[in-house]
């Protein structure tokens, strides 16, 4: 097999690479009365990218920064003198566009950017592999732009084989140095090696390291990176090790001056097949890999494979998943909690299912905590892309849910951390036709991004990037106190009326409360005092039993916050933090 073709194969299984960062959310929820209430995804906005000849548009990478401003890049089709061009937009939280870059390297051919980050001021950091003489030669091609979308550098890769170069991850460290990795063609002597680079703040090189594995001409292939607070580099992929062992996981741990410290290189059982796709290291250095694992001869089928290694090297535990269907089942990504729990998804064969997402939480001793499977509807080919785990151990996952032969639709689900799917969104577009999502990112408050492609009018593909938030829709039950003048009333914190109130037999409903929203709660009455910074008052429910009619302010790890009983059958509100996001859960019989 050639090498392209190999790395063909590589790339798709590792369409997830990337450094992903844990963001912290403060989410307060309120509670009232006794029956659940109805939690679920609510499309913010769709914002559709058309490049300007009509051409095929596919966006592979988003990030977002902490003001909820969100960046797409992928590739696009410019012109037939220019071909593919990579091309990066910025929207603004509400999604309208503010900027688009585009970059035609010097070939006038393929252009394809793989991957994204965004640093603390809104410089963002594009790479992926650039034709560089007409002749389908590619070099790196990595670009930083200011936050108003102006192209600050470009530094480019050509490998010492002078032939092909595919970067496929990013990351940019609290200084603004810039990390990437890839494959590059090293020459006859090497083959295709890892190859992995550090640009300052400027885009100077300051280091690269190639890693070329134990046959010496075989191919290694990088597919993921991370870097850590100390400026430590990690890369991840598949090498050949032989006939003996065929592709085996490679993983490279570097120093801040990209001298290589350890390898640790993972085998199969069967000597088969191992293909890296995605990494991630915890606080304590602790390294996470996971992918494919082949696992039988005759049919070539696998298993997810995933590897916890110590800071140095040395593999602490193996976990692996074989779906019901005793078939394909191929890991895609990979991410850790504070507590080292591991969180994996994938595509996984059913029984009688067709693939399906398969999503697992392992402890940090690698035992299995639960499996997720998602089949959709129109049982058929379910796809898991990308994964991202929040602060509480909410569980994101995107991809695409095929719905008939050769349509596919977005698809994105939250699980709860107990491995509870809390709802499922789903993204058709406005020809009914083939809509894949490939990245998935979340904000400060909650929120869901993801990108990909999306048929247009056209007959060509269009980026379609989305914001989901959630809605709450419930009452609160008044029949077991009147709370006259005491009426519980959400506002958003500009104060307009976000959620409306009706009045439905003694019920009061609340609809439409969006987490990504800043609202406050308020107590309405006597002993309400001012609502900013903090809400202090009450709900009397005098004549009723407390354990009957009960209004409870609690974060989302389900610890009470600011909970506080008086003497007098009162409840007093506190921590009630502005510019915050909160989201209200009613619990009461549902309104239509």
């Amino acid at each position: 097999m050639g090498k392209r073709s190999i790395y063909k194969r590589l790339l798709i299984l590792s369409n997830v690479a990337g450094i992903r960062y844990m963001l912290s959310m403060l989410i307060i929820f309120a509670l009232f009365t006794v029956i659940p209430a109805v939690s679920y995804s609510s499309e913010r906005w769709a914002a559709r990218y058309h490049g300007p000849e009509n051409g095929q548009d596919e966006a592979s990478a988003i990030a977002v920064d902490a003001d909820g401003n969100v960046y797409v890049t992928g590739n696009s089709y410019g012109t037939y003198e220019t071909k593919l061009d990579y091309a990066t937009i910025k929207y603004d939280a509400s999604g309208n566009q503010q900027w688009e870059a585009r970059y035609n390297g010097p070939g006038n051919k393929e252009d394809v950017a793989t991957a994204i980050a965004v640093d603390a001021s809104g410089n963002v950091y594009v790479t992926g592999y650039s034709d560089g003489t007409g002749g389908y030669t590619y070099d790196y091609a990595t670009i930083m732009y200011d936050a108003n979308g102006n192209q600050q550098w470009v530094a480019r890769y050509n490998g010492p084989g002078n032939d092909w170069e595919q970067a496929i991850a990013i990351a940019v460290d609290a200084s603004g140095n810039v990390y990437v990795t890839g494959s590059s063609y090293g020459g006859s002597d090497t083959g295709v090696d890892y190859a992995t680079i550090m640009y300052d703040a400027d885009g100077n090189q300051q280091w690269i390291a190639r890693y070329n594995g134990p046959l010496g001409n075989g191919g290694d292939y990088a597919a993921a990176i991370y870097v850590d607070t100390d400026g430590n580099v990690y890369v991840t992929g598949s090498s050949y090790g032989g006939s003996g062992t065929k592709y085996d996981y490679a993983t490279i741990m570097y120093d801040v001056n990209g001298n290589q410290q350890w390898v640790a290189r993972y085998n199969g059982s069967i000597n088969r097949d191992d293909y890296a796709a995605a990494i991630n290291v915890d606080t304590a250095g602790n390294v996470y890999v996971t992918g494919p694992s082949y696992k039988t001869w005759r049919n070539r089928s696998s298993d997810y494979a995933t590897i916890k290694y110590d800071a140095s090297g040395n593999q602490q535990w193996e976990a692996r998943y074989n779906g019901p269907g005793q078939d394909f089942d191929v890991a895609v990504a990979v991410a850790v909690d504070a507590s080292g729990n591991v969180y994996v998804t994938g595509n996984s064969k059913g029984a009688g299912t067709g693939s399906d997402l398969a999503t697992i939480k392992y402890d940090a001793n690698g035992n299995q905590q639960w499996v997720a499977r998602y089949n959709g509807p129109a049982n058929r080919r379910d796809e898991a892309h990308a994964l991202f785990v929040d602060a509480l151990g909410n569980v994101y996952v995107t991809g695409n849910t095929k719905v008939a032969l050769f349509i596919s639709d977005y698809l994105t689900i939250k699980y709860r951390t107990n491995g509870i799917r809390q709802w499922v969104a789903r993204y058709n577009g406005p020809v009914n036709g083939d809509d894949r999502a490939y990245a998935l990112a979340l904000d400060e408050s909650g929120n869901v991004y993801v990108t990909g492609h999306s048929d247009g009018f056209n007959n060509t593909w269009d980026y379609v990037t989305i914001k989901y938030s959630e809605d709450i829709h419930g009452c609160i039950d008044l029949d077991c106190s009147p709370l006259i003048n005491k009426k519980v009333i959400l506002k958003q914190n500009d104060e307009a009326n976000r959620a409306k109130m009706t009045d439905n037999g003694g019920c009061y409903g609340f609809f439409d409360a969006v987490s990504g929203d800043a609202f406050t709660v308020r107590i309405n009455g006597p002993v309400l005092t001012s609502p900013v910074p903090e809400i202090n008052g009450c709900a009397d429910f005098q004549g009723s039993p407390m354990a009957d009619c009960q209004v409870i302010l609690m974060q989302t790890d389900e610890t009470d916050k600011g909970m506080k009983t008086d003497t007098d059958g009162c409840y007093n509100f506190t921590t009630a933090v502005p510019d915050k996001s909160f989201r209200v859960l009613i619990k009461g019989p549902v309104v239509p």
